[in-house]
């Protein structure tokens, strides 16, 4: 069955025309230095390399983490998490912004925590909402790791970096790009 890619069984890099002859499982056509992982069902999963965001805020008592991440495909995903629990995500393809609302308790009552991920040039923007103030980020972290889609880094590979706001028009873009590039 030249051409056709199969597990290995831990899975591992791939190219077209290996084949190994483990549980008699044959695949999906493979392409060149594409990576497979097995499951459970005997299909291979393609794994591709994802770009993530997180933005981090304390707010009060607690800790809000704002993740984004997407690939060359078009796929995007995101998550909300306070304290440590993930209370709201979504997923798809070719989204170009997502808008969550949350519940909170504020010293004065009930509110809502309102949190919007837009697509901007060459880059992701968040804007988090409190009582309809903006609450400015704390830290600011990206990632790149290889998996399947749905999947999230390693909390290790997340590093600090530098935010730039993303310009919503091509000039502002082209004339900021210039400005950091010769400062």
């Amino acid at each position: 069955m030249a051409g056709y890619a199969q597990t290995l069984g831990t899975g591992g890099r791939l190219k077209l025309g290996v084949e190994a002859d483990v549980a008699n499982r044959y695949f999906l056509p493979s392409l060149v230095g594409n990576s497979f992982k097995s499951v459970s069902s005997g299909w291979a999963i393609m794994s591709v390399e994802s770009f993530g965001q997180r933005w981090v805020y304390q707010i009060g008592n607690h800790t809000v983490f704002v993740d984004n991440a997407y690939d060359k495909s078009g796929w995007g995903q995101e998550r909300l998490i306070v304290d440590g629990e993930v209370v709201q995500s979504s997923e798809g393809s070719m989204r170009f912004e997502q808008a969550y609302q949350e519940s909170w308790l504020t010293a004065v009552g009930d509110s809502e925590l309102k949190v919007r991920l837009y697509s901007g040039l060459m880059a992701i923007g968040c804007e988090v909402l409190l009582e309809g103030k903006p609450v400015d980020h704390d830290e600011y972290f990206q990632s790149s790791w290889v998996g399947p889609k749905s999947n999230w880094p390693e909390e290790a590979l997340w590093a600090k970096a530098e935010y730039h706001k993303p310009e919503t028009s091509v000039i502002r873009y082209i004339a900021n790009s210039a400005r950091r590039l010769f400062s």
